[in-house]
């Protein structure tokens, strides 16, 4: 069997998160390793009684770190990898996907980006994790497609 990771790639709200909760379902069975630093901060946010917002600058860096030990402890068993991250520019991509072993295949997962009405629905569906109008438009115009 081919270990494979999937990069997800496209800005929030995008759809990313939506696909990969209903592929899971599709490896109930199997052993998979889910890299979500969104994941980690929600559920530490869960855990105090607070908002996604509330806890974000405080967790990030400690989610960031749980990620990346998990990660090396999932290519070390050989697990299938969906990395669910914006990884919007060529330069993250690369950096993220030198942590990978040489063995894996490597598939890009594009998530197109919404029409912008579309897109601040999906937003404004998001209570307690907000995304500054400001930091979207960088990030819809700092996106590199994956090649």
């Amino acid at each position: 069997m081919t270990k494979t990771v999937y990069m997800l790639v496209g800005v929030p709200a995008s759809g990313k998160s939506t696909w990969t909760c209903c592929l899971m379902d599709d490896y109930v069975n199997e052993s998979v390793f889910l890299y979500s630093t969104d994941e980690y901060i929600q559920g530490a946010a869960d855990a105090e009684g607070k908002t996604y917002n509330d806890v974000f600058q405080s967790t990030i860096k400690e989610a960031t770190a749980c990620m990346n030990e998990s990660l090396a402890e999932a290519t070390f068993a050989g697990m299938d990898i969906f990395w669910d991250q914006t990884n919007l520019s060529a330069k993250a991509r690369m950096g993220k996907l030198s942590k990978i072993p040489k063995d894996y295949r490597k598939v890009a997962v594009v998530f197109p980006i919404p029409e912008a009405e579309e897109l601040q629905r999906r937003l404004d569906s998001r209570p307690g994790k907000t995304i500054p109008s400001h930091v979207m438009e960088s990030m819809i115009g700092n996106y590199v497609p994956p090649t």
